[in-house]
C-alpha cells in the first residue's frame, strides 16, 4: 500500500461542486489504499461520504498490470451497475446498456414489476458494490484521471476493534465465498479473456500510442485496443510475460528460462477454459474485505419488507432473515449518509459488506484468484460451493459447476500461483519496503517449491513415475528378495 500526499482541497471542491450541485466539501482525509492509487475520503454538506480515487504520483514505479487501475475500477463498477445474471452470447459483441451514474439511481430495475431470479441476484450483489458517480480522464480540474465513488459501509478486517472472533471469521469467510461465486457468475459481454480494463467498455478513450514505435507499445495499450483476446491461454501468457518483463526491467534475479519452459510445457492445460468469468483477483484479502458488526449484541436489526430472499440468505445456515437500512445500529467506521441496505443478519452480528478495492479484475478462470491458491478456508469454499453442511477442501472447489476442465485444475493452480508469486517478488523491487528481505526470501522459497512441483509432473499433468496402488518399487522388490543392488 502507498501513502498519498495531502489532498488538493480546492480542486476537489471544484469537482464535487460540479458533480453534486449545492454541496460543499466539509472534510477531506487521506485513506489507505489496497494497491497504489491515492484515495481520499470526502465528506460533503449533504451528509454523504464519498471516495475520490486518483492514480499514484508519476515517481511511483508500477508493474505493467497496475498501470490501468483507475480505469479498471471504473469499468468494473460501471458494468456491474447495469448487469443482470444471464446467459451471455459468447464470442459475440453486444451493446453495453446506458447506465445513469447518479447516486440516487437504482442499479437494476425489473420492467415487468415482478421479481425474477436474475433480479434477486442483482439485488443481493447491489448492496456489496460501490456506486460509481463519475469517471473522468486527465483533462479536468485535478489534472488527473479520477473516480468519484459512493462506497459501501464497513471497514477492512485489520481495522476492526475488537478483532474477529473465530466464529465471526467463519461467518465472514463463508460470505466472501458467496460473493466470489456471484461475481464469477458474470461472464465477459464479448466472450473475450483478459484484464477487465481491456475487455469492458470504458468511460474514456484508449491511451494514445506512438505510431513510430508499434513494436514497443505497452501491453496495456495493446490489450485495450484489442478488447482482450479469444483464449484464456493467450490472456494468461500475456499477463505472465508482462510480469516477467517487469522483473527483467528491474534486473530481478529469477529463473526466467525455467519459468517460461514450464509454461510452454503446460500451456495446453489452459485451453480447457472456454468461459471468461469475472475474477476478483484480490477477493478474500483481509485488507480488501469490508465488514461491519452490531454495536450491541442485544440490539435487533429491522427486517427488509420488500426484498425477496435469495441465495445468499438461503445458502448461509449461520444467518437468519435480513436487516433493512443500516443506520446507527452498526459501527461502520464512518458516516455513510444513506447507508446501504444489506439483506443479511447473522446470529453473531457480523456481516461482510463487500470489497474496498474493485480495480484488480480479469475475465478468465475462477481458480486464478490469489486466495484460491493460498489454502482458502473451508468456510470460503463452502460459500463458493453454496453448501455449509459438508466439510470443504480445495478439491471440493474443483467439483463446482463454475470450474471447467476439473481433471487438470491442479496444474492450472500451480501456474497461477507461480504468476502471483512472481508478481509479489517483482513488486518488492518496484516499491521496496522495510521488510523486503524477509518477504522476498519467503516468496522465492514458494516459487522454488512451485517450480519443483511442476517439474515433478509429466506433460499430461500426472506425477512422474506414479505406479498403481499397492505396487512396490523395483528397489523394494530387490531388497525383499535379497538381490544385490549392483
Amino acid at each position: 500500500m502507498c501513502a498519498p500526499p495531502p489532498p488538493p482541497a480546492k480542486p476537489i471542491q471544484t469537482v464535487i461542486s460540479r458533480l453534486v450541485p449545492k454541496a460543499t466539501v466539509q472534510q477531506v482525509q487521506v485513506m489507505p489504499s489496497v494497491h497504489c492509487q491515492r484515495v481520499y475520503g470526502v465528506k460533503v454538506s449533504t451528509g454523504a461520504s464519498l471516495v475520490l480515487v486518483v492514480p499514484p504520483p508519476p515517481m511511483v514505479k508500477l508493474l505493467r498490470s497496475e498501470r490501468a487501475s483507475v480505469i479498471s475500477e471504473a469499468a468494473v463498477l460501471r458494468w456491474l451497475a447495469g448487469k443482470t445474471v444471464e446467459t451471455p452470447l459468447l464470442h459475440e459483441e453486444i451493446t453495453e446498456p446506458e447506465v445513469s451514474l447518479r447516486p440516487s439511481s437504482p442499479i437494476a430495475t425489473s420492467e415487468s414489476g415482478t421479481t425474477s431470479h436474475s433480479d434477486v441476484a442483482v439485488q443481493e450483489l447491489r448492496a456489496l458494490v460501490p456506486t460509481l458517480i463519475s469517471h473522468t480522464a486527465a483533462s479536468n480540474e485535478l489534472g488527473l484521471e479520477y473516480n468519484l465513488v459512493k462506497p459501501t459501509i464497513g471497514m477492512p478486517i485489520p481495522e476492526l476493534s475488537p478483532p474477529l472472533s473465530p466464529s465471526e471469521r467463519r461467518t465472514i469467510d463463508f460470505q466472501i465465498g458467496q460473493l466470489y461465486r456471484q461475481l464469477c457468475e458474470h461472464v465477459s459481454p464479448t466472450g473475450r479473456f483478459g484484464p477487465a480494463f481491456a475487455v469492458l467498455p470504458t468511460c474514456a478513450p484508449s491511451p494514445a500510442t506512438d505510431p513510430m514505435k508499434p513494436a514497443r507499445r505497452d501491453i496495456t495499450a495493446r490489450l485495450m485496443e484489442s478488447r482482450g483476446v479469444h483464449s484464456w491461454t493467450m490472456a494468461f501468457h500475456s499477463m505472465l510475460e508482462a510480469v516477467l518483463r517487469d522483473g527483467e526491467d528491474m534486473q530481478v534475479m529469477l529463473g526466467y528460462s525455467a519459468i517460461r519452459r514450464q509454461f510452454k510445457r503446460f500451456e495446453h492445460v489452459l485451453d480447457g477454459i472456454k468461459t471468461p468469468r469475472l475474477v476478483a483477483v484480490d477477493v478474500g484479502k483481509d485488507v480488501n474485505t469490508l465488514v461491519f458488526r452490531k454495536r450491541s449484541s442485544g440490539e435487533d436489526s429491522s427486517l427488509i419488507e420488500d426484498r425477496p430472499r435469495g441465495r445468499l440468505q438461503d445458502a448461509d445456515r449461520r444467518g437468519s432473515d435480513a436487516s433493512s437500512e443500516v443506520g446507527d445500529e452498526y459501527d461502520t467506521g464512518s458516516d455513510s449518509g444513506d447507508s446501504t441496505a444489506l439483506a443479511l443478519q447473522h446470529d453473531d452480528g457480523v456481516v461482510m459488506a463487500g470489497m474496498k478495492d474493485w480495480s484488480n479484475f480479469i475475465f478468465g478462470d475462477p481458480l486464478f484468484a490469489l486466495n484460491i491458491g493460498r489454502e482458502p478456508s473451508g468456510d470460503f469454499l463452502a460459500g463458493f460451493n453454496g453448501d455449509s453442511n459438508n466439510r470443504h477442501t480445495i478439491m471440493s472447489m474443483f467439483s463446482s459447476d463454475l470450474i471447467e476442465d476439473k481433471e487438470r485444475a491442479h496444474v492450472r493452480l500451480l501456474l497461477y500461483d507461480c504468476y502471483h508469486t512472481i508478481t509479489h517478488i517483482a513488486r518488492t523491487y518496484f516499491r521496496p519496503q522495510k521488510d523486503i528481505n524477509e518477504r522476498e526470501l519467503e516468496a522465492r522459497k514458494r516459487l522454488n517449491t512451485i517450480l519443483a512441483q511442476l517439474d515433478a509432473l509429466d506433460d499430461a499433468g500426472a506425477r512422474r513415475g506414479r505406479r498403481p496402488s499397492g505396487e512396490s518399487s523395483p528397489a523394494k522388490k530387490r531388497s525383499k528378495s535379497g538381490e544385490s543392488s549392483e
